[in-house]
């Protein structure tokens, strides 16, 4: 990458009292969103209380609390631009720019006399995503759906 990249001149202009956030990694991405949008709630955390010794939970417990202050700072929302309909969504996840519907045929609710929802799991994201499910909808903890559109029956 040097070789290549040396060839060309870096100009940069710092802003005075700016921040710069490099995220170079899809779980540093998650991290910055989850917990970024998380600065009102000390119950979203992935730290271990009793266990603090470890240097890897010393090391998330840093991160997590650059990201909710830079959060925090910023503005940064779990909800924005969307719409959500009959989904239960864990309050660590992040939702933008997303219309979420799970909704269920009239002759399901009708023969089994059942609705069934749609569940989005803890730390995961939603950006771009456009969704209608019918008789359900699960998306796991950790998750990150991007630009997914469509129906599913």
């Amino acid at each position: 990458i040097y070789d290549t990249m040396s060839l060309y001149e870096l100009n940069v202009c710092a802003v005075p009292g700016g921040q710069f956030v490099h995220l170079g990694t899809t779980r540093e991405l998650m991290d910055f969103l989850t917990y970024g949008t998380s600065y009102d709630n000390p119950n979203i955390t992935s730290i271990n209380e009793e266990d603090t010794k470890n240097c890897e939970d010393i090391t998330k417990r840093m991160m997590e609390k650059r990201c909710r202050k830079f959060g925090k700072q910023n503005h940064l929302v779990r909800r924005s631009c969307s719409f959500v309909s009959n989904i239960d969504v864990h309050p660590s996840a992040v939702i933008m720019n997303s219309v979420l519907v799970c909704m269920n045929s009239e002759e399901e609710s009708t023969k089994h006399n059942i609705i069934r929802s749609g569940n989005i799991g803890k730390y995961s994201i939603l950006e771009h995503t456009n969704l209608v499910a019918q008789n359900g909808l699960d998306i796991g903890s950790d998750c990150l759906v991007s630009g997914l559109r469509g129906y599913s029956k």
